[in-house]
């Protein structure tokens, strides 16, 4: 936490009112103020030089625009850290054709610490309608694939082909890229994520081949790469992500949208529209289009994590606005419960797994249409006494302070299937007791014809007759699913006893059935003695 101290200069209060009426804002309070804002952004796009508002070839008045809103972004940065600090992001439309003297004047004009995307204007319009498709294989190749590689970025969906020829190369993938903030993961899609389209052509005196393909796939991966790593997401795109005539069929948007929901993405900033506006939710996902120096707007974004607020602030007449366009709750996510089940037992808890869960006051739970339990000062429901491999129906309540649930929940949970224990358990051969390096041989079947729990296995241990572990004679390294084993006569026999027990993958160890070596004489069909095994799941150790 930072804490910053302003004084002001002494001017008339007169003066210094119709400042801040002019303004909207108080750029030098006369107070101490505590800043806690950890993160900041700015976010552009639709820079599209040479077009102004007179048209698209217009460079004069083009320039004097990107200067206007360079320098206010520029004033902003300053502010606050510099241009390391603040990130700027450029969403799409660098140049109005992708000609070589737009990029030129674009890179000379663009600000330090930018990170851009690319919009229909850089490549999808010039495709077939620029010679020898150079300019957009220019935008792909020339700049993004260049500049990406100062960007430290976290991965860039591009596969490279012949990058060891002097003759020819093939760029194929979504060219998205993703990089992080601190707590923030970036990603960028450019056009649009359902964007493909391949072009060839020849450029800087060698063979180009560029295929675009759609985004979602890669998105998902890194998606769920965010997720683990606990960062927050912002994706960046051109187009807008639900709203564009041009791109997305219905089964590529209703992806896109479960996608960003799943993983709970914080907010999607695009640009293309020029118009600088709050485009509603993607479900609970905002979507702000932000605008464009022709217009002479632009978005900013304040993370405030003591205010557990993401702030975006919008910039018109290139003038940062104090009353925020929204306020994002960085932490707003009731989280899904977990469920886990033993043969007898269904505990119900809640765990805050992702960024953006947000804590709780406590929550009950009811089976089967039954009474709700609440939640114990660990905010755990434990239900006993249920039955092994039964589905039962459940309905969770979460609860603020407040009487009223802020949360529900429903569906079903399945206690664990108990294994059973096998039975006969007896000797098949007895070779000559007492004689050196003996035999013995035993075999068991199982509780019922048929019987066969999975993925299963049997183990099968040497205990004393007081129930100490001994030596395991099979277990789960084995696998075997025979129904007999031949061990070699151990030491003082008849205070000896064997354990044979099921075990499978995902399922509660059965009860042991015993058998005690003294009463070796007495043959098949005698009743094997049967141990309780404990509701937990239990290892292969003794």
């Amino acid at each position: 936490m930072s804490t910053f101290k302003f004084a002001w200069a002494r001017r008339p209060l007169l003066t210094l009112l119709s400042s801040v009426m002019l303004t909207g804002a108080l750029h030098q309070p006369a107070f101490a103020e505590t800043n806690t804002v950890t993160q900041r952004f700015v976010f552009q796009s639709d820079t599209q030089y040479p077009r102004s508002p007179k048209g698209p070839n217009d460079p004069d008045g083009s320039a004097r625009l990107l200067d206007a809103q360079k320098a206010a972004i520029t004033r902003y940065r300053d502010a606050h850290g510099g241009t390391n600090a603040v990130p700027n992001i450029l969403n799409g439309d660098i140049t109005e054709f992708g000609h070589s003297g737009e990029w030129k004047e674009m890179k000379a004009r663009m600000l330090p610490g930018t990170f851009y995307g690319l919009g229909n204007h850089d490549y999808e319009n010039n495709v077939d309608d620029c010679a020898f498709n150079a300019c957009a294989t220019r935008s792909v190749v020339d700049y993004l694939t260049e500049d990406l590689k100062g960007w430290n970025v976290d991965a860039f969906d591009q596969f490279q082909e012949g990058s060891d020829s002097p003759t020819w190369q093939k760029y194929q993938g979504s060219m998205a890229y993703s990089k992080t903030f601190g707590d923030f993961v970036l990603i960028q899609l450019h056009n649009h994520y359902a964007y493909q389209k391949s072009w060839s052509g020849f450029h800087n005196f060698e063979d180009k081949t560029v295929h675009i393909k759609p985004s979602l796939d890669w998105l998902e991966g890194q998606l769920k790469a965010a997720e683990q790593a606990r960062k927050l997401v912002i994706i960046n795109m051109h187009r807008s992500p639900n709203y564009d005539a041009d791109w997305g069929n219905p089964s590529e948007v209703a992806r896109f949208s479960e996608m960003v929901n799943r993983y709970k993405v914080l907010a999607i900033f695009h640009g293309h529209t020029h118009t600088l506006a709050d485009r509603g939710k993607i479900g609970d996902v905002p979507v702000l289009d932000s605008g464009s120096p022709i217009n002479q707007t632009f978005l900013v974004g304040e993370s405030d994590a003591q205010a557990n607020a993401f702030i975006v602030k919008q910039a018109k007449n290139n003038v940062i606005l104090a009353q925020p366009l929204l306020t994002i709750p960085l932490k707003m996510y009731i989280p899904e419960p977990d469920i886990l089940a033993w043969p007898e037992v269904l505990d119900f808890t809640l765990p805050l797994r992702h960024i953006r869960d947000r804590d709780f006051t406590r929550f009950e739970v009811s089976l089967d249409g039954g009474a709700y339990v609440g939640s114990d000062a660990n905010k755990k429901v434990r239900f006993n006494n249920l039955q092994p491999d039964r589905r039962y129906a459940y309905s969770i309540r979460v609860y603020d302070a407040g009487s009223r649930p802020v949360k529900t929940f429903t569906g079903t949970a399945v206690t664990a299937h108990k294994l059973l224990s096998p039975k006969d358990l007896c000797y098949s051969a007895l070779g000559e007791p007492g004689a050196p390096n003996n035999q013995f041989s035993v075999k068991w079947s199982p509780p019922y014809a048929g019987y066969g729990p999975g993925n299963y296995w049997f183990r099968v241990a040497l205990h004393n007759d007081r129930g100490e572990f001994l030596q395991e004679l099979r277990g789960a390294a084995q696998g075997s699913r025979s129904e007999q084993i031949t061990f070699r006569e151990p030491a003082e026999f008849w205070n000896k006893r064997i354990h044979v027990r099921y075990q499978a993958a995902q399922l509660v160890d059965g009860a042991d059935a015993t058998f005690d070596l003294k009463d070796l004489f007495h043959g098949c069909g005698v009743r094997a003695h049967a141990a309780e095994a404990a509701p937990a799941v239990q290892s292969n150790t003794p």
